[in-house]
């Protein structure tokens, strides 16, 4: 299965970039966005309950090697997951890409793919509408990030 989903960011390529070449911020963000994404599809479910927290152990999410090219960079991201293989792909491989829109904006992408799940039970529009949403989470969550001070 394959996404790819696109935020603009109102700073210049050139002014992002230096942030994203050492991506260990984005860590974090990654990994609560995932956590986002899975409370959502629980609440689409009809299922309130409480939040979700995403321990370390059961996702290994990995940054790198960041390609660079004039106005554009990727950083590699990949995961596997022992969450809920009926809601979220147990792996991902794919790009955080920064790319130059124009003279003052630059734009963010995520794009990859993961393999379809083998569980008789799992719903496919279930787990993209969670990788989706992970994907807008984790975009909006760096658009903030941006925003709100430099990341460290």
């Amino acid at each position: 299965m394959f996404i790819r989903e696109t935020s603009q960011v109102t700073q210049p390529f050139e002014h992002l970039a230096p942030h994203f070449v050492t991506p260990n911020w984005l860590h974090l963000l990654a990994i609560t966005a995932v956590g986002d994404a899975l409370q959502s599809v629980r609440n689409t479910e009809g299922s309130r309950q409480p939040a979700i927290t995403v321990w370390p152990e059961a996702l290994r999410y990995e940054l790198g090697p960041i390609r660079l090219r004039p106005h554009q960079l990727a950083v590699a991201m990949r995961w596997n997951s022992r969450l809920s293989p009926e809601r979220f792909p147990e792996l991902f491989d794919g790009d955080l890409q920064v790319a130059r829109a124009d003279a003052a904006r630059s734009d963010l992408t995520v794009v990859g793919t993961y393999p379809r799940s083998q569980l008789p039970s799992v719903e496919p529009d279930v787990i993209q509408q969670a990788t989706v949403g992970w994907a807008r989470g984790f975009l909006a969550k760096i658009v903030r990030s941006l925003r709100d001070g430099p990341p460290s």
